[in-house]
């Protein structure tokens, strides 16, 4: 399924996406989100709108935060500033360092060292103190970011 909407470079996707929903467990929607970071160069902002049209990744309730450690990372790297938000929100509330280090992680890697540590500050005294030390340490571990390359407020 994935594939498809590869193949289709957000303009199509296929015709069983409701499956995703009826008859996707949990395992096999975080299948299709490694498929998605298996094939990233690939992936656009167009592909990634199409999928949250069909599917509502991003917006589907109640959060698998599964699905969101490769959705919401990969969604930063290439720009699908929809994920912004949930990113922000995910590190406003979980406290894992499971969930938090992907997206801390792709924030750095796609050049946006000033927001990740604007969140790191907004939400560091809800981290536990070894998630604190640990993000910290990725943080300051990357060269600073051009201003180009982050998402505007």
């Amino acid at each position: 399924m994935a594939q498809a909407y590869i193949d289709g470079a957000g303009t199509t996707g296929p015709s069983n996406f409701a499956d995703y929903h009826n008859k996707f467990y949990s395992n096999l929607k975080v299948i299709f989100g490694q498929h998605l970071v298996k094939n990233e160069a690939k992936i656009t902002p167009a592909i990634m709108k199409k999928i949250d049209q069909d599917l509502g990744i991003t917006t589907h309730s109640p959060y698998d935060h599964n699905v969101f450690q490769q959705w919401i990372p990969l969604g930063l790297r290439v720009n699908y500033v929809p994920v912004r938000f949930i990113g922000q929100e995910i590190c406003q509330t979980v406290g894992r360092l499971k969930y938090l280090n992907p997206i801390y992680r792709a924030l750095l890697k796609s050049g946006q060292k000033a927001t990740a540590l604007a969140w790191y500050t907004e939400s560091k005294n809800f981290y536990a103190p070894c998630a604190q030390v640990s993000l910290l340490e990725m943080i300051n571990s990357y060269p600073s970011s051009s201003p180009s390359a982050q998402f505007i407020n």
